[in-house]
């Protein structure tokens, strides 16, 4: 089975670690045109470093203003990897609507 990504654009969140990094880092290798994006700068430029093709945007995207501007020149987007999160270490009843909102 060959797999193909050429001429697709994906945006994939939460790209700097883990999972999200690896299916943008994947992604790419299958021609996909890649928007990785994430909170930490250095993450990104290693990220970039390892897969050229890359296109990375750091934002924090709890914050909505941020993340508007932040994108508000892209366009068609084929897959969107929603994979951004946040851990909170705290046992559940002391969860903040805070924590949450983040």
């Amino acid at each position: 089975m060959e797999i193909s990504f050429v001429g697709k654009c994906a945006l994939v969140t939460g790209a700097t670690k883990g999972i999200g990094r690896e299916i943008a880092k994947q992604l790419a290798k299958y021609g996909a045109k890649v928007i990785a994006l994430g909170r930490s700068v250095p993450l990104l430029e290693s990220l970039k470093n390892e897969s050229p093709t890359i296109e990375t945007i750091a934002v924090d995207l709890s914050d909505w203003n941020a993340t508007k501007t932040a994108l508000k020149d892209i366009n068609n987007i084929d897959y969107l990897v929603n994979n951004a999160g946040l851990a909170i270490l705290e046992p559940l009843l002391q969860v903040t609507e805070d924590h949450v909102d983040q």
